[in-house]
């Protein structure tokens, strides 16, 4: 829908905004969830999110058609092979799969985990903003460093700049769960530096699928690329949530810590996925 309707010089910024405007509204939700919650009751803040839900059908019904350039014969409905088979968009599609099973994992089990920080921390707990505020802090800072991770690999290529952040999150994802013990000050610091670490290679995958893909197949290619994201989404905080309770049920740093660990074990895959992604650092001037 977004592709059909730009007609700018650089599709990649306009993407990764799109991607950007998705941490918006997450921001935006633990707020309005959280005051609404306490204020009047859960069954309140459900309903609060289904008027949201359908202010964006509204949005959408009220677009002006937009009819794209036809395209010769693709082949048959719902034939996915030719996007399978090309190689550099399923190095993104695949490293968007890493990314959404970190990020939404992360997202997931944040408030929890600050709230057990908040809880078992040393020192006074007294005057530091709430689990669902520094929630909301984050998914804020969160879409800033989107578009700012896409604007990096516009300048020094998109491969380099992703594999890298990668491997920045994953490193932080196999130790934070284990400084829930730390002063929640601290805690509140790294948890604003991993969403940022996290997020980094939204944008900057999905404008690589987009750009990776065939012509007259970026609908199909982006088709792939949210069910293996948003599928890998679904999984992640589930694996979490178990290895939680296999170590003791979230009631000690080790268990905690293990279980962030678990997301790191699959964040390790994403660099070598991005190896199907040819290196376009020459082409792009950076060395």
């Amino acid at each position: 829908v977004l592709v059909d309707r730009y007609r700018g010089p650089r599709p990649s910024r306009a993407v990764s905004f799109y991607t950007a405007s998705f941490s918006l509204g997450t921001a935006v939700s633990y707020l309005l969830v959280g005051e609404t919650a306490a204020r009047f009751g859960w069954q309140a803040a459900f309903a609060a999110a289904a008027v949201a839900a359908a202010l964006a059908a509204a949005v959408v019904v009220l677009l002006p058609a937009v009819r794209p350039p036809r395209q010769e014969d693709r082949g048959a409905l719902l034939d996915f092979r030719p996007v399978l088979r090309n190689r550099p968009a399923m190095g993104y599609v695949l490293g968007y799969g890493v990314h959404c099973w970190e990020l939404f994992t992360m997202r997931s089990w944040l408030v929890a985990f600050l709230a057990f920080g908040l809880a078992a921390g040393p020192g006074t707990a007294a005057g530091w903003l709430a689990p669902t505020t520094v929630a909301t802090l984050s998914a804020l800072a969160a879409m800033v460093a989107s578009v700012g991770g896409n604007e990096l690999c516009v300048r020094f290529g998109r491969r380099w700049v992703i594999r890298r952040v990668m491997v920045a999150s994953t490193l932080i994802a196999a130790g934070i769960g284990f400084a829930v013990a730390l002063p929640y000050g601290l805690l509140v610091a790294l948890a604003l530096l991993y969403s940022v670490a996290v997020q980094l290679d939204s944008a900057a995958l999905t404008a690589g699928a987009v750009a990776a893909a065939d012509s007259g197949r970026q609908g199909a290619t982006m088709a792939v690329h949210s069910l293996i994201g948003f599928g890998c989404a679904f999984v992640g905080p589930l694996v979490l949530g178990v290895v939680l309770d296999v170590a003791g049920g979230g009631t000690t740093a080790v268990a905690w810590g293990l279980a962030f660990a678990s997301i790191a074990v699959v964040g390790v895959l994403g660099p070598v996925v991005m190896g199907l992604v040819p290196d376009d650092r020459r082409r792009l001037g950076a060395g």
